[in-house]
């Protein structure tokens, strides 16, 4: 009659296997977003920056309690491996410089140009961060 077993008789399997399907929504399987290269992003007709954000991505709001102090944009070139510097990624999804190791002599770390903590990071060695990421693209 399709009735789950609640019981303690009858064919647990049967029944566990009823319960599951009866109680929730099946989650489906969703593919794998489509790789873009990077060249195929620089050659397309629209440059990243004019592009609209999708819907599903969260928005930065004006009520925001931690709010931006714009300054003016730098250009850091890392000469080493060791970057000396650590990233997180908050919860409105901006990729911020949580700390900076300095620079001293016979350090491993090399770089060009200047980064302090607090700073956001918006490109990376050609990625763009200007919108806010998702915790899966992270």
């Amino acid at each position: 009659n399709g009735d789950v077993d609640g019981g303690g008789g009858g064919n647990n399997n049967a029944s566990l296997r009823k319960s599951r399907v009866g109680r929730g929504s099946v989650v489906p399987k969703l593919k794998p977003p489509r790789f873009v290269s990077r060249e195929e992003i620089l050659n397309s007709q629209q440059p990243i920056s004019n592009r609209p954000m999708p819907k599903s991505w969260p928005q930065q709001s004006v009520r925001s309690p931690k709010s931006f102090h714009v300054g003016r944009e730098k250009d850091v070139l890392f000469l080493s491996e060791s970057m000396g510097i650590k990233l997180n990624r908050g919860p409105d999804g901006v990729v911020r410089v949580l700390s900076v190791t300095p620079v001293t002599p016979g350090s491993p770390i090399l770089r060009k140009g200047e980064v302090e903590a607090g700073d956001v990071v918006r490109e990376v060695h050609g990625v763009d961060l200007r919108r806010p990421i998702t915790n899966v693209m992270w």
